[in-house]
């Protein structure tokens, strides 16, 4: 008998079917996943002023002066924020955001347009033919004939197409941005005059932030450093004391800090590596000696020549 049991090994016991089995289980909060809420649309007004007006001065001073053209109190504007192009508004109700728009008329004479956020999408459509060649001859591809292009394919008229960033002469091809109202805009992907790139939804890159106290490559404010000349990057003289050669900060290149032809700097896809900077640093340093030498070579001979 014991025989018999251990060739079999140990049996399971069958389970019983409870009602414990029969009542669903009930996910914890923690464990359900975490859906991001729908995006609300921009509320916000936006204030439309040059670079140089006299209301760029401080945010307070602009609410003021915006209650005081539009006839409304400090209150209901409630954030200002600075934007590159003015101001940015949050404005407390949306019937005074309407009032406030219905008035917009009466700071257009101070140079200032006070408008809502744009709902539209951007396509950044790349390698576009400057040229177009038919049966009567080259005809250039222009914003019209680009509009009429961006309809046959997509059956969606765009509110605007320009072209962009800067071509160079003689260049085949061209890059153009396309806008479209974001409840009518087409899904990515489609080309153009059978040869285009593909359109993508554009973001414009962010600027690359030089720090303008001690010319590093990060945001000016928080910055713990000592203030430095961009001529010589030094911190122990003040500007109208300066004597030393130009040299720059970050590979001590014959340049200025502000430089945009330095390789250190940083570019779009990154700073560049330790190794690519060790290697640019030599380079610059003898750029730089090399400069100084040529100077003082320059000097001596002035000297030599008036002492004869």
């Amino acid at each position: 008998m014991w025989t018999t049991i251990t060739q079999k090994g140990h049996q399971k016991s069958p389970s019983i079917a409870g009602l414990s089995q029969n009542v669903p289980t009930q996910r914890s909060s923690k464990n359900l996943p975490n859906y991001a809420a729908p995006s609300k649309p921009d509320e916000r007004l936006f204030l439309r002023i040059d670079k140089d007006h006299e209301w760029r001065l401080a945010p307070s001073g602009v609410r003021e002066i915006l209650c005081e053209h539009l006839i409304c109190i400090p209150s209901d504007v409630t954030h200002v924020t600075r934007t590159p192009t003015g101001f940015a508004l949050t404005i407390k109700e949306e019937e005074i955001r309407q009032k406030l728009l219905n008035d917009s008329d009466r700071i257009s004479s101070q140079g200032a347009k006070l408008e809502p956020a744009s709902d539209l999408i951007t396509y950044r459509i790349a390698t576009v033919p400057v040229a177009l060649r038919t049966s009567s001859g080259s005809v250039t591809v222009d914003d019209t004939n680009l509009v009429a292009e961006i309809i046959r394919v997509t059956n969606v008229a765009p509110n605007m197409a320009r072209i962009h960033s800067k071509t160079r002469s003689g260049a085949p091809h061209r890059s153009w941005l396309a806008h479209f109202s974001r409840e009518q805009a087409p899904r990515p992907g489609f080309r153009l005059f059978d040869e285009s790139g593909v359109a993508i939804l554009y973001k414009p890159c962010q600027p690359i932030p030089q720090c303008k106290r001690c010319h590093g490559f990060h945001a000016t404010l928080g910055c713990s450093r000592a203030p430095a000349y961009e001529n010589c990057t030094s911190t122990m003289h003040s500007i109208n004391e300066y004597l030393a050669p130009t040299k720059y900060r970050n590979c001590g290149g014959p340049h200025r800090s502000v430089s945009r032809n330095c390789l250190a700097r940083s570019s779009r896809s990154g700073p560049v590596s330790k190794d690519q900077l060790k290697t640019i640093r030599q380079m610059g340093q003898r750029e730089y000696h090399a400069k100084i030498r040529a100077e003082a070579a320059a000097i001596r001979a002035e000297a030599a020549e008036i002492f004869r």
